[in-house]
């Protein structure tokens, strides 16, 4: 799946938004987005995984959070379960966002602050910014759990991935955070197996989808409207196949909030600085 338009995609009046102010689009491979309902499994299906995903994005506003939230302080999580359909070293796939805009910022000196941010937070991510800015990580080391079984021990449940994901894996047994510290040479060893069943959970709390604004925890940065800097270009949950540059799965996370950009950005209004 590729996408090489910069122009903004087709989607539903927010009126129509089954979890308004939040909207999830999956990126089909003609560049469509298809909305996608939170809290309930969507299939996932490409050339190397087949699966489903599941979407929780927190807004305490209208008093109707997920269950999935309570007890934490987290922002927006990801359920994925499925197969992979052939052997992939584990250093070729990614998890992240890939944007077809330069990222916009209204002071330079928020660069610095902002990446040093994310390190602090995600030392394994890669930043990369340019015509074509994007952030990513290691799948296997981006994953905050990770769970593996059998096939041939457990049929395919279609159902989406209860919650919270016990970390079990061939590769670190329990301990999530060994693995998250695994080393490239080993990643390039290891490969996914298309004989298990993979459960992943990310979760993140840096990022309110539904203001598009950074939250607490990152100082001065929690006034920093990430809309802008994104250009009114969404967050996504991605999966990349690396040695291809093709999309295993690419989703949108929309919110009225962010569409505010998207309609300055058509008007014209310009911005300070393009990185």
């Amino acid at each position: 799946m590729t996408s090489t338009s910069t122009s903004p995609p087709l989607l539903p009046p927010p009126s129509e938004w089954s979890d308004f102010p939040v909207l999830v689009t999956q990126e089909n491979a003609d560049g469509e987005h298809v909305p996608c309902r939170l809290n309930e499994s969507v299939a996932v299906s490409s050339k190397w995984f087949d699966g489903v995903a599941t979407f929780f994005v927190r807004n305490d506003k209208d008093g109707e959070t997920s269950p999935y939230f309570e007890g934490k302080r987290r922002k927006a999580g990801v359920l994925l379960r499925g197969k992979f359909k052939e052997r992939i070293p584990l250093h070729e796939v990614s998890v992240g966002s890939w944007w077809e805009e330069r990222l916009r910022f209204p002071a330079p000196f928020l660069v610095r602050t902002l990446l040093l941010a994310l390190k602090t937070f995600l030392p394994h991510l890669g930043v990369t910014l340019g015509p074509k800015p994007h952030l990513s990580a290691p799948l296997v080391l981006d994953a905050k759990a990770m769970a593996c079984c059998s096939r041939k021990d457990r049929d395919w449940d279609p159902r989406p991935p209860s919650w919270p994901v016990q970390e079990s894996t061939p590769l670190t047994g329990t301990d999530s955070k060994s693995r998250r510290k695994l080393s490239a040479s080993f990643l390039e060893r290891h490969s996914f197996d298309p004989d298990l069943w993979y459960t992943f959970e990310f979760y993140q709390h840096q990022c309110d989808f539904v203001s598009y604004r950074l939250a607490g925890g990152l100082g001065g940065l929690a006034r920093v409207d990430l809309g802008k800097i994104l250009n009114g270009q969404p967050m996504q949950f991605a999966l990349r196949h690396e040695p291809s540059g093709n999309f295993i799965c690419k989703f949108h996370f929309w919110s009225q909030a962010l569409l505010r950009h998207v309609e300055k950005k058509n008007a014209g209004a310009s911005t300070d600085t393009t990185l």
